[in-house]
């Protein structure tokens, strides 16, 4: 007899849900019942390409599903919160992608509503899932007291030729909660909480776009006798190579997103570098721990910190930098 496999839908038809649904593809755990769409066709299309039997335009109807048990959210981050507690209210499990929330008090809302209806609440946030990840946390303490850490993401965006001939998409909207910080800047702040846990003292400063949202942004985070410093960009691109610089070595590791190369050079010459798990798509690891979460309640409590401290974190330098989102308007019970 097979795994039983936890039936998902998505929300959601961009090209982030498509990642997703290949990923799916590669877990025996899982598997696609649903997709959903405000545009129906969309909808449809989705689910054909990926072999679902039912798509709809209508949240209500998808609540309504009870072959549904969990629930994959792509949509703006301005609609996270609301459908994340919609769904949950519903008794299904919700996998929310990055940035969990347009601020803290959402998040805490989410939570609330997954602890109150007994389901799961998982950040969709591929680093701290990833094998390469945990290699980098295990092998921290070869570089002897930690001093100095940059952690970079920077990607000239597409859509930001689109922004610039006047094209407003979601990731540069305001009232979608949208810019760099939201988008790629969280990835850099997440894996530095993940590793590091909260700094005592952020500083920031970003570069602001003309919609009130940021195109780019420098954090630098201060902890006892150590300092961060956080580069991300969509309106830039660089080598995205990450470094934490310890007192007897340096660790190097590239591309945050999807842990590549993990190397440490030592202070006496010796160079060591780490073989990882090859994988195309690393949304998988995600996808199964949010499985094991769902059967087991493993790591729940720590996702969840990393979780809400991020979001702390990113209404800090929000708040420094005067980017205000109508979300922060709103008193989330």
């Amino acid at each position: 007899m097979g795994e039983e496999r936890m039936k998902f839908a998505t929300i959601g038809t961009s090209g982030i849900t498509e990642e997703f649904l290949q990923a799916v593809k590669s877990v025996r755990g899982a598997k696609l019942v649903a997709t959903y769409s405000r545009d129906l066709e969309k909808a449809k299309a989705l689910a054909k390409s990926y072999g679902a039997k039912k798509a709809y335009d209508d949240v209500d109807e998808l609540v309504a599903d009870e072959e549904v048990e969990a629930v994959y959210i792509a949509s703006p981050i301005a609609l996270h919160a609301m459908q994340a507690i919609k769904m949950m209210m519903h008794g299904k499990h919700v996998l929310c992608e990055k940035s969990l929330a347009s601020n803290l008090a959402e998040a805490e809302a989410m939570f609330r509503a997954a602890e109150d209806n007994n389901v799961i609440l998982m950040e969709a946030m591929r680093p701290i899932h990833d094998p390469g990840y945990a290699l980098i946390k295990k092998n921290l303490k070869k570089l002897g007291r930690i001093r100095k850490i940059y952690l970079n993401f920077s990607e000239y965006s597409r859509r930001y030729n689109a922004f610039k001939e006047g094209e407003i998409t979601s990731v540069f909207a305001r009232e979608m909660s949208g810019g760099a910080l939201m988008d790629v800047g969280v990835y850099c702040v997440e894996s530095l909480i993940g590793l590091f846990g909260m700094p005592e003292k952020i500083t920031s400063a970003m570069i602001p776009l003309k919609t009130g949202v940021d195109g780019a942004g420098k954090i630098i985070a201060t902890y006892p006798g150590a300092i961060a410093e956080m580069d991300y960009s969509k309106i830039t691109t660089s080598d995205n190579c990450c470094t934490i610089e310890g007192e007897d070595a340096t660790l190097y590791y590239t591309y945050i997103r999807d842990i590549d190369k993990i190397e440490v050079e030592y202070n006496d010459g010796r160079h060591e570098e780490f073989e990882r798990e090859e994988c195309e798509n690393n949304m998988v690891y995600e996808i199964k721990d949010f499985i094991n979460m769902v059967k087991k309640g493993e790591d729940m409590e720590h996702y969840r910190a990393v979780s809400l401290n991020t979001m702390r974190m990113l209404d800090g330098v929000r708040m420094q930098n005067n980017m205000r989102f109508p979300a922060d308007q709103v008193k989330t019970k």
